[in-house]
């Protein structure tokens, strides 16, 4: 039994070491975000379209990135402090959680016109889509948590 535990042991430490001596993660690309300024939140990714979702919490915006193209290609204004934002790409909606007013704002995520809102009337926080329950869950106030359909 310590000959298993010992051949275990040692197979975990050569795997963990393996992994450090690759470097980790690298630095793709960097792309400059101009006139953001403030705390950065909740991130998102459009793998179909290479698009990258950011929450600029202390800028009030959400910003969309374009990854092929290594830019920014839309700023989203008059948002409350967003927090969390998640983009679902079966109904093309990028949902923005904002703690001012506690609204998460719906929109289309081609034109990003708003298409609706939730009122959480507090501290809408983080943003999560369950797939296959085709559910959203919106944390909110002070441990609330939403099921929407």
């Amino acid at each position: 039994m310590k000959r298993w535990a010992f051949a275990i042991v040692v197979t975990l430490i050569s795997n963990c070491l393996a992994a450090a001596e690759s470097g980790g993660l690298q630095l793709k690309q960097t792309i400059p975000l101009p006139g953001v300024e403030g705390r950065i939140d909740h991130l998102d990714l459009d793998v179909a379209n290479e698009r990258l979702f950011v929450c600029a919490l202390g800028n009030n915006t959400a910003e969309v990135l374009d990854l092929r193209k290594g830019e920014r290609v839309r700023t989203i204004n008059g948002l409350g402090s967003p927090q969390g934002l998640v983009y679902i790409a079966e109904l093309n909606r990028l949902f923005v959680a904002n703690d001012k007013g506690g609204i998460c704002k719906i929109y289309d995520a081609k034109s990003f016109q708003t298409v609706g809102e939730l009122n959480f009337k507090d501290d809408a926080d983080n943003v999560r889509f369950d797939s296959a329950a085709k559910k959203i869950y919106v944390g909110f106030a002070s441990g609330g948590i939403a099921v929407v359909n």
